[in-house]
């Protein structure tokens, strides 16, 4: 419900802008050589297969106007109480996750305020999870290569909404002292909105 409202507002932001640019003046101006600072508003990495929640910043920069590069990493450190053996025994998982990333966007199309890419990204991952006072900590790093899609809208001078889904494969190990496994995941994907500034 959170992402499909988002989507709506995020929709409706756009039509005003389109509708009135600030001062009749074109609210982009992404050319060779701008570049910007990203913020992942849905939990960063939650646009990939890892389904990462945390905190997340990135970066762009168009080496054309059409070409740009990218990069970004997030964090993220929380806990949760389970009962393993249902006896009313909670413990306390504490997880930790942090991810980089890095790709390319090519725009695909583009008017004064909009700018629509496909691109392709490679993510690094890694993950912990260490009950309370139990000696069974779970080591895990993750590789994914996935495929994007997306959209930007400029609702003002330099400052984009946009909404990005990604399509990719992982591999993912996760070790733990009784065992290490290994698994595949392929055609998995997500979708995530950003929010940037532009220079």
């Amino acid at each position: 419900m959170r992402r499909v409202m988002l989507a709506l507002l995020l929709l409706f932001v756009a039509t005003e802008a389109q509708a009135n640019p600030a001062d009749d003046q074109p609210a982009m101006a992404v050319m060779k050589g701008s570049a910007a600072l990203m913020f992942d508003m849905g939990g960063i990495f939650a646009s990939t297969p890892t389904n990462f929640e945390g905190i997340g910043i990135g970066g762009r920069y168009a080496l054309a106007q059409r070409l740009h590069i990218r990069a970004a990493l997030g964090f993220d450190n929380s806990s949760s109480e389970v009962d393993p053996d249902g006896g009313g025994g909670n413990i306390e998982n504490k997880t930790s996750n942090f991810a980089i990333e890095g790709g390319i966007d090519y725009v695909l199309f583009r008017t004064d305020n909009l700018l629509i890419y496909t691109g392709g990204i490679l993510q690094f991952g890694m993950m912990s999870i260490d009950p309370d006072g139990e000696d069974n900590e779970t080591d895990g790093t993750s590789f994914t290569l996935a495929g994007i899609a997306g959209v930007n809208w400029f609702f003002t001078q330099n400052v984009s909404l946009g909404a990005e889904y990604r399509l990719g494969i992982q591999r993912a190990t996760s070790e733990t002292v009784a065992a290490k496994t290994t698994n595949f995941v392929l055609g998995t994907g997500s979708a995530a909105f950003l929010l940037g500034f532009w220079f």
